[in-house]
């Protein structure tokens, strides 16, 4: 049975009126390669920038940037600061990770106590299937007490993160991003006169796919209006696109690629 790709597109609503700068920002989780998997030996190149993806307690990762002493790296290709890894492992000590992923229903799961991967651990990552998310758990312990606290000796902090594994090139809207943008304001958004109307839109979710000829297939609402006139509008506008350039595998193979657009934004 082929496998589908998933991935996640933020959608996010600032107002609903026609002028509203209504937009596409991109992927929610990160992602990471499925043949890149192969030659992964720690979840630092599953995730690079690791610590800068992890969720941790607010008050934890504030603590946390005050001990780095603002010791950032510029990333001129995404335009952002972040930490280096050498930078946290000076301050911090892991003491578990424990790496997850689901396939038709079942969870399979291995634990170790470093950022290294055993032979378990791989063995999860490569059953992963394209399209799921490999869900990172890590817990940690300060090297020295932040500020001299000696509560924090033994304390150990929990953190989570979600990589979503994808293909070696994803499938594309032609014109990207900002075109699909502009296509769902055009066939769908602006098709909606009534403010009170509207606000159903943030209940939604659709998804669909596209198949190794960037057509659009399989298109079903995940979550509904409760309005039927705009879940047939939304449904019929997803139908319609334009074809796609369709994903490709390593060997450059076109492959089905799945979608998901939650219009309630996070």
């Amino acid at each position: 049975m082929k496998k589908l790709i998933i991935l996640t597109i933020l959608s996010s609503f600032s107002a609903f009126s026609q002028t509203s700068t209504y937009e596409f920002e991109g992927r929610q989780n990160p992602s990471v390669k499925k043949e890149s998997l192969y030659y992964a030996t720690s979840v630092t190149e599953i995730l690079p920038q690791f610590w800068d993806k992890i969720g941790v307690p607010y008050y934890e990762r504030k603590m946390l940037d005050e001990m780095l002493n603002y010791r950032k790296f510029f990333d001129s290709k995404h335009q952002k600061y972040f930490y280096l890894q050498e930078s946290y492992d000076k301050l911090i000590e892991c003491v578990f990770v424990e790496i997850s992923t689901t396939i038709e229903g079942r969870e399979l799961k291995a634990q170790s106590n470093s950022y290294q991967l055993t032979d378990l651990q791989k063995r999860v990552i490569l059953a992963a299937e394209m399209g799921s998310d490999l869900n990172i758990r890590i817990k940690y312990k300060y090297k020295n007490p932040p500020k001299g606290d000696k509560s924090y000796i033994e304390k150990q902090i929990e953190g989570v993160a979600y990589v979503t594994i994808v293909p070696q090139i994803e499938a594309e809207f032609v014109g990207g991003f900002k075109q699909l943008t502009a296509y769902l304001k055009d066939n769908f958004i602006n098709q909606i006169y009534d403010a009170k109307t509207r606000e159903n839109i943030r209940r939604m979710e659709v998804k669909f796919a596209v198949n190794e000829k960037g057509q659009i297939v399989d298109v079903k609402l995940n979550s509904s209006s409760n309005n039927a006139k705009i879940d047939k509008l939304l449904l019929d506008a997803i139908t319609q696109m334009p074809k796609w350039r369709p994903a490709k595998n390593w060997i450059g193979v076109n492959v089905k690629q799945e979608f998901r657009i939650p219009f309630g934004g996070c």
